[in-house]
């Protein structure tokens, strides 16, 4: 482990530190240059990114602090030292940076699915470097084992689960999958509409259930606690739920925007269509 990269003096620079700035960096890089492609400006683009990071750190810290109450309490300075009781959770991360990236997206008019088809990239990218670093700071190991890639982590009597390892690699997967997909989920016809065309979201979706189900699998090399018993529920929950709403984006199905009745209709009157040529068809919404 190598959780201090370098110290001058009261100044102490850690591993966990530099590789989470460098994440942020290229995360944010990825995000420009793609959405540089797709013609955003740049500059609320960049507002975009510090606003989600912002919310990312704080729902990520807030959401670690309520999974673990009987450490914090009420003790409102240990709130805010993330230096000495260190601790986020990836799932508040993920929550608070989608939540302040809808708000966003939806104040500047842009479309939500679309930007954070890219922006997933950018935010896959940066948990590369955290995971490497939290290996690194010898932090959020998993459970005892006595498997010959255990690793004996300082302070520690037993070698443990290096699942820092196992979430890096597993993002690693995610980073070429989103690659893959961004090439070819276009072309996948049980996505596309009426009209040929695949809606943006794919790629946030597919982002969404392969980190959670990933990281449902890896829980269990934890140790198993409330906190871990919770991480696994919306795992569980949240891979159903991306691969439920990808689905429903698809071509196969109608609008969620509408009410069950209207949709109803709607497949009554594309089947008339489909029966009589002369049919009129207004409604503008693909059903199948």
């Amino acid at each position: 482990m190598l959780p201090t990269l370098l110290k001058l003096g009261p100044i102490t620079i850690s591993s966990l530190g530099v590789f989470t700035a460098l994440g942020f960096f290229f995360g944010s890089f990825l995000i420009w240059k793609r959405g540089k492609e797709e013609n955003y400006d740049e500059e609320r683009l960049m507002d975009a990114v510090l606003l989600s990071a912002i919310g990312v750190l704080v729902t990520s810290r807030i959401w670690y602090i309520l999974l673990h109450w009987q450490e914090f309490g009420s003790n409102i300075v240990g709130w805010f030292d993330v230096v000495g009781a260190p601790g986020l959770s990836w799932f508040g991360a993920l929550m608070g940076g989608l939540l302040v990236l809808k708000i966003f997206s939806s104040r500047q008019k842009w479309n939500f699915f679309k930007i954070a088809d890219f922006f997933s990239f950018g935010a896959c990218l940066s948990a590369i470097f955290i995971a490497f670093g939290l290996f690194l700071d010898g932090s959020a190991y998993g459970a005892p084992t006595s498997l010959p890639w255990g690793i004996a982590f300082p302070g520690l009597d037993q070698p443990r689960h290096p699942v820092q390892l196992y979430i890096f690699f597993l993002f690693i997967l995610i980073f070429k999958l989103l690659y893959y997909f961004d090439k070819n989920y276009r072309t996948y016809q049980w996505y596309k509409n009426k009209r040929g065309e695949a809606a943006p979201g794919f790629l946030l979706l597919a982002f969404l259930a392969l980190f959670s189900l990933g990281r449902f699998g890896v829980g269990f090399f934890f140790e198993h606690d409330l906190y871990w018993m919770v991480n696994q529920i919306m795992a569980l929950g949240l891979s159903l739920g991306s691969l439920l709403v990808l689905f429903l984006r698809s071509g196969k199905t109608v609008s969620l925007n509408l009410p069950t009745f209207k949709r109803k209709q709607l497949q009554e009157d594309y089947r008339r269509e489909r029966k009589n040529k002369k049919f009129h068809y207004k409604s503008g919404v693909d059903v199948k």
